[in-house]
């Protein structure tokens, strides 16, 4: 584990007053990656009795970069402005379609959970200024599986797996805030699937701006993912998803 001081002789004052904002709420350790994973990454290590982050860790890879600290910092910011971001896995619990309950999967609300945070925080990010080219990486159709859902759709013979690929390509469309081609896709999003996209476009709307969010109130985040995951229940019982 890496001297916090350390640390902090790579970070400009933006991301120093960022760190220093969100540490008087969650305390931020820091680990060098030596993989072949060129990928930082925020982790809770401890929460308070209100499911809270209290403690957490960023994982980073050097040489370091402001822009990716800062990210992952706005990340750790989200979960405990939000509060919520464990209260996905427990409405899951409550829905009727097994199929659903496939498609839902950790990995898949963690997805979920990621996007939607891009979303909020990518204002404060671009404000920082840092470039939109290392926010994040493009979008990958290929990799999210966009094609061989379409095939499926069409075949009429939807697997959850299908599904999953379609809930990713959804998500990361309508929610990625600087990618270019949301256009091309919304338009075959919209016409393949018309309930699954306003299901994602109203979830979009409910989301809080993080310009305006304070410590001292918790956004009610959960009812929205409810309202999200029920109507993919009800998507994957009409469908008949196998």
């Amino acid at each position: 584990m890496e001297e916090k001081k350390d640390i902090l002789e790579h970070l400009d004052d933006a991301c120093k007053n960022l760190l220093f904002e969100i540490e008087k709420h969650v305390s931020i350790d820091f680990v060098v990656r030596n993989d072949a994973k060129k990928e930082c990454d925020f982790q809770v290590l401890e929460r308070d009795v209100n499911r809270i982050p209290t403690k957490a860790r960023i994982r980073y890879y050097e040489p370091i970069e402001p822009c990716k600290i800062a990210h992952e910092l706005l990340h750790a910011k989200c979960s405990y402005l939000l509060g919520y971001d464990k209260i996905i896995y427990d409405i899951i619990q409550t829905l009727s379609s097994v199929t659903a309950k496939q498609v839902l999967t950790d990995k898949m609300c963690g997805s979920i959970l990621n996007q939607t945070e891009h979303y909020i925080f990518y204002p404060i990010y671009h404000n920082m200024g840092y470039s939109d080219e290392k926010f994040v990486e493009s979008i990958n159709f290929d990799q999210l599986g966009w094609d061989k859902f379409c095939k499926a759709y069409n075949r009429a013979k939807i697997s959850s797996i299908d599904v999953s690929n379609l809930i990713l390509t959804l998500h990361h469309i309508i929610l990625f805030p600087i990618d270019n081609r949301f256009k091309v896709v919304s338009t075959q999003l919209k016409h393949l699937e018309r309930d699954l996209y306003s299901a994602f476009l109203s979830f979009k709307k409910e989301l809080p701006n993080m310009k305006n969010m304070e410590q001292d109130q918790l956004y009610p985040l959960e009812n929205s993912y409810r309202k999200l995951l029920e109507e993919i229940d009800i998507w994957c019982k009409k469908h008949e998803v196998r």
